[in-house]
């Protein structure tokens, strides 16, 4: 059954649990690690929750966000998380992707590739990018995030779990592919 993810200029499909990848413009870029720190744990993303995570920007033109996803070891209830990213600056927000995710096509510790369309290069202070599950799904196995423990003197923004900073600045595993040109 296809499923698809998201659609841009880019497009990622799913069939059965493979991805395959439609680039109409250039291909990504590697992505630059928003932490050199150390795995900490999975955190779950339950229906009605919320997980966020603010970065700076080191260019002004994003064409993926990659992460990794984990199961807990079983095989995901079906459930749909949306996912968001806003660019963000003192006069303007502007929204430069966002789509949704199937759980029942995750596989533990998956590399999930969001697609942001081309957009003009953005002027901001900072990228927020927001997974959501709506209320009301039926959830017994549920997926989640990683999570990491910033390096010794990597000054980032905590993820927000649930609209709660995390007590121990932990930001959500993200690789950053920005445009080359």
């Amino acid at each position: 059954m296809k499923r698809l993810i998201y659609m841009g200029f880019g497009a990622i499909a799913l069939f059965g649990s493979f991805f395959i990848t439609l680039w109409l413009t250039e291909p990504p870029t590697p992505g630059i690690a928003l932490t050199s720190g150390q795995f900490d744990h999975g955190v779950q993303l339950i229906p009605g929750g919320k997980i966020i995570q603010r970065f700076k920007p080191d260019h002004r033109s994003i064409q993926m966000i990659s992460l990794s996803v984990v199961t807990f070891a079983k095989t995901p209830t079906p459930y749909t998380i949306d996912w968001k990213a806003t660019a963000v600056s003192k006069d303007s927000r502007v929204e430069i992707g966002k789509g949704k995710i199937y759980t029942q096509d995750i596989k533990d510790w998956q590399i999930l590739k969001l697609v942001t369309p081309v957009t003009p290069k953005f002027n901001s202070d900072e990228i927020v990018v927001e997974f959501s599950v709506p209320a009301g799904q039926t959830v017994t196995n549920l997926a989640g995030l990683v999570l990491f423990r910033p390096s010794a003197g990597e000054k980032l923004i905590p993820a927000e779990i649930d609209g709660k900073p995390s007590n121990e600045g932990l930001v959500v595993g993200l690789q950053i592919h920005y445009t080359t040109s």
